[in-house]
């Protein structure tokens, strides 16, 4: 196969995944319009500025978890470019949705093995990366008790300080 055909054919398979995401989003988005009356009896509070808001720490932690992966690699000496290791993180996280926590883990190991990573460096990888993400859920919720009306001002800021020790 040719450089210039190889070429081609990847960016027709980012033309397609791309055109795949924009048709889930788009669904995602139709979905709410037909119900959005059905929403409206439910009286919830719907403000499109805090949702944009609360979209932007979302979306960026989906770019900043491979280059965590990546960095915690090459802490353990394994050089694996971030644009591979997006993909790697991505679509394994695919065999999430089939029934067993496993098949994440399992693709990520072999599509990692495909970018020369070894087994033990992705598994290792995986358990600090693991950790590193319950730490940080722990300290976004710690930090969320300051926001917590129901206590008083020096109550929260002490919650906030007692779940750091």
């Amino acid at each position: 196969m040719s450089a210039c055909s190889h070429k081609a054919g990847h960016l027709i398979k980012i033309f397609f995944s791309g055109g795949l995401a924009l048709v889930c989003i788009a669904l995602l988005l139709a979905s709410l319009y037909r119900n959005y009356d059905f929403l409206q009896a439910q009286h919830l509070s719907f403000s499109p500025l805090q949702f944009t808001i609360s979209l932007f720490p979302l979306v960026s932690s989906y770019f900043f978890i491979p280059s965590m992966w990546c960095r915690i690699l090459a802490s353990l000496g394994v050089s694996l470019p971030y644009p591979r290791a997006f993909c790697i993180q991505y679509l394994s996280h695919i065999g999430k949705y089939v029934p067993g926590k496993i098949w994440a883990y399992i693709s990520q190991s072999y599509l990692a093995s495909q970018a020369h990573v070894s087994l033990a460096e992705t598994l290792c990888s995986n358990v600090i990366l693991m950790g590193l993400m319950h730490l940080n859920g722990l300290c976004i919720f710690a930090l969320s008790f300051l926001v917590w009306n129901v206590f008083t001002f020096f109550i929260r800021c002490f919650l906030v300080l007692a779940s750091f020790f």
